[in-house]
């Protein structure tokens, strides 16, 4: 289920509050600044301090102390190492007094390597007291099965309180340019796929524009470098380039799905007779999706749309995975 980010922190700290917190919990979304902001919130909470929902908390960074430890990729390849966890495991196991939490956190989760994932498993399975785990990622489909299995998993969406603070403009604009493929609400096998096609042309786009920049990139390192590192150096640069693009092109195809999912929030509030929207520039076209189709529909469209997300996070063929994801949302 996504949560917009307060939402998610009130639902952890009812947990806390009645001692119910789970021990590990997958935070994800297309944003890494909200992904950080609720893990330093959390943080906060479990240390007593007066952590409000709808407040900034702390930079992440901040964070760490003795008893609180931050794990982000390092290395050139981007990657978390076996070693990495090892420390961080080791820090769960030290004595810090009843009460005191201990708690780890893993940024860009998805970039550990087997090993260092495998690595971790014992602890997440039977975890010391007073432990918490915090794994962050935008790419959960990434993680190990083991991992997902064994976590609190919660989807962010953008928090706004009219949608720009979140959502870039390109994602704005599509947003409203795949609603206006649903004049008469939704019902329709050719609007769905309309739409399927407005996604997808302005991904291609997006997708073209990132090659384009890094190819650029490496083409300056590769006459910078060329006669002064070994081979090597630049092949590892080059993977580097390209493991970088897939990474982005998946982050933006997740923010355009935060756009849709939002827009598809307002829809159902509309249905059900709540007028607040995120989205109030498309409030026409929303009351008309609203006024075509019955809450329950609506509602398992939405479903639809989760769906979506959750094919896209595995192996799935996308192109197929949005074909039928479009279809049963909107047509």
């Amino acid at each position: 289920m996504a949560y917009k980010a307060d939402e998610a922190f009130s639902l952890i700290q009812g947990a806390f509050q009645r001692e119910r917190l789970a021990h590990a919990f997958l935070i994800t979304g297309a944003n890494p600044n909200l992904r950080e902001d609720l893990a330093s919130k959390v943080i906060g909470l479990v240390r007593g301090e007066n952590v409000q929902a709808s407040a900034a908390a702390p930079e992440l960074e901040t964070r760490e102390s003795g008893l609180t430890r931050i794990v982000r990729p390092k290395s050139k390849s981007r990657v978390i190492k076996v070693e990495n966890m090892r420390e961080l495991e080791r820090s769960f196991y030290q004595a810090s007094g009843s009460g005191n939490w201990k708690v780890g956190v893993v940024v860009e989760s998805d970039r550990m390597n087997e090993a260092a994932a495998n690595a971790f498993l014992k602890t997440l399975e039977e975890p010391p007291e007073d432990s918490l785990l915090l794994f962050l990622s935008g790419q959960p489909g990434r993680l190990l099965p083991t991992i997902l299995s064994r976590c609190v998993r919660i989807d962010l969406i953008p928090d706004t309180g009219g949608a720009d603070a979140n959502l870039p403009n390109w994602v704005r604009e599509t947003t409203a340019e795949i609603a206006r493929c649903f004049p008469d609400g939704f019902g329709k096998v050719s609007n769905a796929l309309q739409a399927r096609s407005v996604f997808s042309e302005v991904l291609a786009q997006r997708k073209d524009e990132l090659s384009s920049r890094y190819a650029s990139d490496l083409k300056d390192e590769q006459t910078r470098y060329k006669k002064v590192v070994e081979g090597d150096y630049l092949k590892e640069r080059e993977n580097y380039y390209k493991a970088l693009l897939e990474s982005d092109y998946l982050r933006e195809r997740n923010l355009l799905l935060d756009g849709i999912l939002l827009w598809f929030a307002d829809v159902v509030r509309l249905a059900s007779g709540t007028d607040r929207l995120d989205l109030p520039e498309l409030e026409s076209l929303t009351r008309l999706a609203a006024d075509s189709t019955d809450l329950s529909i609506l509602l398992q469209r939405s479903g639809a749309l989760d769906a979506l997300r959750q094919r896209l996070e595995t192996n799935a063929m996308e192109a197929l995975a949005l074909d039928v994801g479009f279809l049963d949302a909107f047509a």
